[in-house]
Parts: C-alpha cells; structure tokens; sequence
C-alpha cells in the first residue's frame, strides 16, 4: 500500500498560467473589438476565454478518468484511517467542506435561477416586445434545468464519497467449527439426495 504524498505549491506554473489566460483574453478581446455587433465587442472576450475553459477542462477531465480507469488495483494510494500520521481527518475535513459548497453554490444558489428563469425570464421572453423563439426559449429552460438535475445528482455523489471516507473497514469474521460443520452437512444431505 502506498503511502499518500503531498507536493509543495508550484507558484511557478500558477504564475505561468495566470499570464497565459491574461494573454489569451488580450487576443481575444482585440479580435472581438473589431465585430460590429455591440454585445461582442463587450462580451466577446469572456465568452470565448469561457469555451477554451470548458474545453480543456472536459477533455483533460477525460483523458485523466480513463488514465485512472486503466491503473492496476495495487497501484493506487489509500489513507489508512487508524495511522494517526495520516491525513485522513484534514481530507474528511476538505470533503464536508467541498460538499457544503457544492449545496450552496451548485445546488441551492443555481436553481435559485433556474426558478427565476423559469417563472419570471421566460415569459418576458415570449411575451411582447421580445417576442421572442418559443422553441429556442424552451429548449435553454430545458438544458439549464437538467444542468440543476445534473447539480443534484453530483450532490449525492459527493456526499457518497464524503461518508465512505469515515468508514473503516470492518474485520473479517472467520468461520466458526459450528458454521462449517452445518454447511458440510448440507452439502453430505444434497449429495445423498442426488444419489438417491
């Protein structure tokens, strides 16, 4: 079993990678400062800095799941919870507060807008003088409501994952002469019934 390790902070590649998004929304806010709709001008930038972030987050988030989902079983790292050298306590402590978060933020604030959308965005739309797509409004109520369903569902794995990690394993009983003597005679009773 390997034993969990933390690295020290790399300010080094924080800074580098402060710089580099700074840099990429510069580019992007000069580019966009050429469009002549006004909303790109103002929002360009930010929206496009936006989908390099989800991009590269789903697809380092993927390659990284299936980098894990291949590892062998004994090279994984686990905290013994009984080491009173380990880090257990601090990562329960990290896991209550992620997930407490994630019901604040994720949970209760997101669908917080999503009724706002819902009851009061929408109809503003549709009504005059938007006038606005029926079906182009339906179909974004529809994906930020399952974003808040998708929410949800995380929510409880979180919490899943935060209680796993305060249980302990359980030793295993061994058999007792009187367990296996009744299961020797079920066995001897099922054979002589066959032969039979």
């Amino acid at each position: 079993m390997r034993r969990v390790e933390f690295v020290s902070f790399d300010h080094v590649r924080v800074l580098q990678l402060v710089v580099a998004w700074e840099a990429c929304f510069l580019a992007m806010r000069r580019l966009c400062r050429r469009s002549s709709t006004p909303t790109v001008r103002e929002h360009g930038a930010s929206y496009c800095c936006s989908v390099i972030n989800a991009s590269w987050c789903t697809l380092a988030g993927a390659y990284l799941t299936r980098h894990l989902a291949s590892m062998p079983d004994e090279s994984a790292a686990h905290v013994d919870p009984d080491d009173p050298n380990s880090w257990a306590g601090a990562l329960f402590c990290t896991n209550i507060a992620f997930a407490l978060t994630f019901l604040l933020v994720r949970v209760a604030f997101f669908w917080g807008g999503v009724a706002q959308v819902l009851l009061r965005l929408r109809p503003l739309l549709l009504a005059p003088p938007c006038h606005a797509p029926r079906l182009a409004v339906d179909v974004l109520c529809v994906a930020i409501t399952a974003a808040g369903c998708l929410n949800a569902w995380w929510m409880y794995k979180i919490v899943g994952m935060a209680l796993r990690a305060t249980e302990r394993r359980q030793p295993s009983v061994p058999p007792t002469p009187q367990s296996l003597g009744g299961s020797a005679q079920r066995v001897s009773k099922a054979a002589a019934a066959k032969s039979e």
